[in-house]
């Protein structure tokens, strides 16, 4: 009887001890389950945020040809008109053609938006609009003076302000040529807007 007792207890230790056994592998593999499923989930949130800012990136860009198309088609127009300005300045001018003139220059503000006014003795501001894609009526302005012995421009003010103006200033200077002075000044006040939309856009996606 004592040794089947003891036979019982023997086997009963060995089961426990089984039993634990099982229950450390389980906890093993359970860790382990848990572990793989916390990095599945790290990664898809990678892959998820990859995904976002890669839309971004195509959205942004889609938004950058838009800009650049606008910009192409408001050169074509300012080309149109700056050379049926050319045209009719180089024909003799009569009262008719005084009013055709003022016509053909409002044609040029409105479509090129470039308009001259002097606001001072020997200074003149250079206004642009049609410039901003959410506010055609927005201006653009630089003022200028010009040294009335030597014939040299100086710069005044610029709103906004943009970069590389000395360097303008220097080149109308040395070829004087106001027409490419004026035309790449548009182009500095388009990178100018360009740019403050796009900081705009990328600060409102964080």
């Amino acid at each position: 009887m004592t040794e089947a007792l003891d036979i019982g207890r023997a086997l009963l230790a060995e089961l426990r001890v089984s039993r634990d056994r099982k229950e450390k592998e389980l906890t093993e593999i359970l860790t382990d389950v848990r572990n793989k499923k916390s990095n599945l989930e790290r990664k898809t949130e990678t892959i998820q945020s990859f995904q976002n800012n890669l839309d971004k990136w195509h959205k942004r860009r889609q938004e950058t040809k838009q800009l650049l198309k606008q910009t192409q088609k408001l050169k074509a127009e300012c080309t149109t008109a700056r050379n049926k300005i050319s045209e009719i300045q180089s024909q003799p001018v009569d009262d008719e053609d005084n009013i055709r003139i003022m016509r053909q220059s409002d044609m040029f503000k409105e479509y090129c938006g470039l308009e001259f006014k002097t606001t001072a003795e020997h200074m003149i501001t250079i206004i642009f609009t049609n410039i901003d894609a959410t506010d055609h009526k927005r201006e653009f302005s630089m003022s200028l003076a010009i040294d009335e012995n030597t014939r040299e421009w100086t710069f005044i003010s610029s709103d906004p302000q943009i970069q590389d103006i000395p360097g303008l200033i220097s080149r109308l200077n040395k070829d004087n040529n106001f027409h490419t002075f004026c035309r790449e000044l548009r182009e500095q006040y388009l990178h100018f807007d360009q740019e403050q939309r796009l900081k705009k856009y990328s600060k409102n996606q964080k």
